[in-house]
């Protein structure tokens, strides 16, 4: 779905100093970027994390220039990756029960008519719109959804392809607000997107620096769980690891940099699996930086 692009693509090229609070980084650019971490990793054979210290090593630029944006990789991780990565796939009824989630059946009488409905009990969830001031741009999370992966797989199967073989593991691979489930015993929603924000993108924000939006209810028509949404503000002083998330739950996160200037064009690709959440936050940050108000 997307291609690696040349390491001094339009994006390694550009000089991040569009936006007015820019000024003090108007030197800053990803090639710049992407050079400094990669001979940290020569030096060392390992990364090193200090204030001043970007992760995104040369050559992890992707994205579709011609859609007029490009992402690039905060963990060094590359798209070529993907068909290594998944192993066995297969769909089977589910016959245990499970760690997240609960199907259930209501019954229940609407103007008189009895009616039954199936739902999926599961925990509420937060989600968080992440700014990098250093290099003004949003932060996503990209990893494989397996429920996502099996929808195309149907989809491919309907027309008469052999999904199996023909669909290609990008497919799978969404982008995604920073996000978890509120499931920790004792711990706010706020605390559970601070510790979430620790975990997959490796940034260790203050607790007052996490602020809520709002929140909403999400998968109305399955689940209606509720999401808290949340806003925080990061750079390199609270780098604190490469995150990716935990993966001991089976994890395998990829942190992604979005430029701002580019969230239109990256919001209108349909091509590019997004979440509706990750949309409206992108949309929010966009608000925000407009407003000077990060």
């Amino acid at each position: 779905m997307f291609g690696r692009l040349a390491k001094r693509s339009p994006l390694a090229n550009r000089t991040l100093q569009s936006h007015p609070h820019n000024r003090r980084r108007s030197n800053l650019s990803y090639h710049r970027i992407a050079g400094r971490f990669s001979k940290q990793v020569e030096a060392s054979g390992k990364p090193t994390f200090t204030a001043r210290t970007y992760l995104a090593p040369a050559g992890s630029y992707i994205g579709k220039a011609d859609k007029g944006y490009e992402l690039v990789s905060l963990t060094g991780e590359s798209v070529e990756l993907d068909s290594s990565r998944l192993g066995s796939f297969e769909q089977q009824p589910l016959t245990t029960p499970s760690r997240f989630i609960q199907p259930r059946r209501i019954n229940y009488t609407l103007d008189g008519t009895q009616q039954a409905w199936d739902m999926v009990q599961s925990f509420p969830s937060v989600a968080v719109a992440l700014y990098h001031s250093d290099i003004d741009a949003a932060i996503l999370v990209r990893q494989f959804r397996p429920a996502v992966y099996a929808s195309k797989l149907i989809e491919e199967e309907a027309k008469g392809a052999d999904g199996d073989s023909n669909l290609p593991y990008s497919a799978g691979f969404t982008y995604e607000l920073c996000a978890g489930l509120a499931d920790k015993e004792g711990c706010t929603v706020q605390e559970v997107a601070r510790e979430e924000i620790l975990e997959e993108c490796g940034f260790d924000v203050p607790l007052y620096s996490v602020e809520k939006i709002t929140s909403y209810v999400s998968a109305i028509g399955i689940s209606g769980s509720r999401q808290s949404l949340f806003f925080a503000q990061v750079d390199e002083t609270m780098r604190k690891g490469l995150g990716g998330g935990l993966a001991a739950d089976g994890e395998a996160i990829q942190v992604m940099a979005l430029p701002m200037d580019q969230v239109d064009a990256f919001i209108a690709d349909e091509a590019c699996p997004k979440s509706a959440g990750l949309m409206w936050g992108l949309l929010y940050l966009k608000s925000r930086r407009i407003s000077n108000q990060v």
